[in-house]
């Protein structure tokens, strides 16, 4: 609470500072290496690895959820008008995942592209630095940042293996169970699966399993290809989705959010729930509670997220800063923040406006907690069900129990294979991070680095469930 400010108003900072590099030709135009070198990667590649690696599981696990939170959920715009209120709640969901989100890998990147391609530094986080501190990186100070940047690319890492282990087990027992509208064909499973802490340790090896073999591989045949496959499989539910769903609605409201967002963004990108957090209750408030927001809201959304992505800058901005060689720092900015978040708000809005069309639907049908699943039509009380469990109740609405198996099939891969795509971007900046910048670490280190993120998630998903990772990502 003491530094919410702090994290409110640094990411604005940073998003004014690159807007303006990009308006700037003198900068713009800047090459990340030779004022001759060509790109690696096809722009497609390169956008499907940044990706893929950027946002890992969360982007499924919160696509359907944060908008149906925020439009039924106790906060400080529960008391506007209906509709209103479910425009503004995807609002919030977009900023949330767009600029403010991606702007510290786009940051990070960007310095360590220039560090390391136009400087000839090696490509670590103490070298950040340089430009303040000059040789003194090479010290105490060097060593203390690249020590700090390993611990958080490894527990960051956890915390997304804490949400993608709880849904891709809640997809897994749903398709075990049989599970379509609320009623379940086998009852006690075909396979006695079950959603606990033994089954999510198992789900956590599988994924390191894939991960370390990936990494082994290298950027080519590894990381690469699965950021391909993961790309093209999230564009296939998306674009689902939208045909399936309620198309003209969506695109209606993807609109009319994207108004909105543009108007609302200089106040919500400076707001801090002041008055909420100062602890006084207006008596107004008292009488009616939705009138002011939760003392605790702010803490448990847009500073969990900020400091969610600040965690994953080191490594996500480093992985970017590695792939993007051979562009210019205007490509790299439009690649890192603009477009990704472009991106977002086309994924969000999509699954994000059929998750408050259910929603509303279900309300005018009458369908409560005790009485989630409609027998007549497709709708359901999503607020009603868990956080995992709403992007499937979402997603098997649109026809039969075999097509709602079938996506619900699908989806789980591609949550493992976004699972993995992040788990092996971060086990290869650690390994390059400890071999002091070494492009390509011995395979040995690779394998110990890989394990070593499935190892801490495992301890601490026995020793404390998932508070201990809820707790984790809180901090």
């Amino acid at each position: 609470e003491s530094w919410s400010w702090l994290y409110i108003v640094s990411q604005d900072v940073w998003i004014l500072a690159l807007l303006y590099v990009l308006a700037n030709s003198q900068y713009r135009n800047i090459k990340l290496g030779k004022d001759d070198e060509k790109p690696e990667y096809s722009n497609l590649t390169w956008f499907a690895m940044m990706f893929s690696c950027g946002v890992a599981v969360g982007i499924f696990y919160y696509s359907v959820a944060e908008p149906v939170w925020h439009y039924t959920g106790g906060n400080r715009f529960a008391h506007l008008p209906d509709n209103e209120r479910g425009t503004h709640s995807l609002m919030v969901t977009w900023y949330h995942w767009g600029l403010h989100g991606w702007i510290p890998y786009t940051v990070v990147g960007a310095v360590l592209g220039l560090m390391a391609y136009r400087r000839g530094l090696p490509m670590t986080m103490r070298f950040t630095l340089y430009p303040l501190i000059g040789e003194r990186v090479y010290g105490w100070i060097g060593d203390l940042v690249d020590v700090a940047s390993i611990c958080c690319t490894l527990f960051g890492v956890c915390t997304s293996l804490g949400l993608g282990v709880e849904q891709i087990n809640t997809g897994l027992v749903r398709l075990d169970k049989g599970t379509f509208r609320g009623v379940n064909d086998h009852p006690d499973g075909r396979t006695g699966l079950e959603v606990n802490t033994d089954t999510q340790v198992v789900i956590i090896w599988i994924v390191t399993v894939l991960a370390t073999a990936s990494v082994v591989a290298g950027l080519q045949m590894g990381i690469r290809r699965i950021a391909q496959v993961t790309f093209g499989l999230g564009m296939f539910l998306m674009l689902s989705v939208l045909f399936l769903g309620h198309t003209e609605y969506i695109l209606n409201l993807i609109v009319e959010t994207l108004g909105y967002y543009l108007w609302y963004l200089p106040k919500i990108s400076f707001h801090t729930d002041a008055f909420e957090m100062s602890g006084q209750t207006p008596l107004q408030c008292i009488e009616d509670s939705t009138l002011c927001g939760s003392p605790t809201w702010m803490d448990g959304w847009t500073i969990f997220y900020w400091g969610w992505w600040i965690s994953w800058g080191p490594f996500v901005g480093m992985f970017m800063a590695k792939i993007s060689r051979g562009r210019t720092l205007g490509e790299f900015i439009m690649g890192t923040l603009i477009i990704p978040s472009a991106y977002s708000f086309l994924w969000l809005g999509i699954f994000g406006a059929e998750g408050i069309y259910m929603e509303r639907a279900a309300q005018i049908e009458g369908l409560t907690c005790d009485n989630q699943f409609s027998a007549v039509t497709n709708n359901v009380r999503l607020s009603c069900s868990g956080t995992a469990a709403m992007y499937f109740d979402q997603v098997t609405s649109y026809g039969s129990q075999g097509f709602g198996d079938f996506i619900s099939l699908l989806s789980i891969i591609a949550l493992i294979l976004y699972f993995v795509a992040s788990s092996d971007s971060g086990s290869l900046v650690i390994d390059i991070i400890a071999a002091n910048g070494v492009a390509n670490p011995p395979v040995i280190q690779k394998v110990f680095w890989a394990f070593s993120e499935g190892a801490a998630a495992t301890a601490l998903l026995v020793a404390g469930g998932s508070q201990a990772l809820s707790a984790l990502q809180t901090a």
